[in-house]
Formats: C-alpha cells, sequence, structure tokens
C-alpha cells in the first residue's frame, strides 16, 4: 500500500523527497517523545487544520500503536 500522500508527490521527485525528509525528521527523528505521542500530536494538528485525510492516516497509526482502537477513535472525534 502507498499512502494518497505520496501518490500526490510523486510527479515531482524533489517535492517527493522534501516531504519524505520532513515526516522521517519529524516522526522518526532523535526525540524524547514516543512515536505513539507523535502520532497523537499529528492528530490533534490534523483536527485543527481540519484535514479529514491526515486525520484518518494518523488515527489510524494511534490505534496501531496504541493497541488500543479506542483512544485512536475518541482523539480523532475529540483530542480535547
Amino acid at each position: 500500500m502507498v499512502p494518497n500522500v505520496l501518490k500526490a508527490y510523486a510527479f515531482d521527485v524533489a517535492k517527493l523527497n522534501t516531504f519524505t525528509a520532513l515526516y522521517n525528521d519529524l516522526m522518526l527523528g532523535e526525540s524524547g517523545l514516543s512515536k505513539l505521542e507523535r502520532e497523537m500530536i499529528a492528530v490533534v494538528v490534523s483536527s485543527i487544520n481540519k484535514c479529514f485525510y491526515c486525520l484518518v492516516a494518523h488515527g489510524a497509526a494511534v490505534r496501531q500503536l496504541s493497541g488500543d482502537p479506542a483512544l485512536g477513535e475518541m482523539l480523532v472525534m475529540n483530542y480535547r
């Protein structure tokens, strides 16, 4: 499965490389935050930005990483 966001950037290798470098730095780079915590933050940012695509993607990641499907759904519906 190739995420749609990567497909959208595939037409321009420079844009794709820029996006993946930013994503890798934010989500996989050295930090005191766990992968789950980073995904939870991404859910909140996606909610504030009103980006349905990102809410679905990051909500699914929270469900998977936490092992708690309800947590992912609750964050997507109302992160507060």
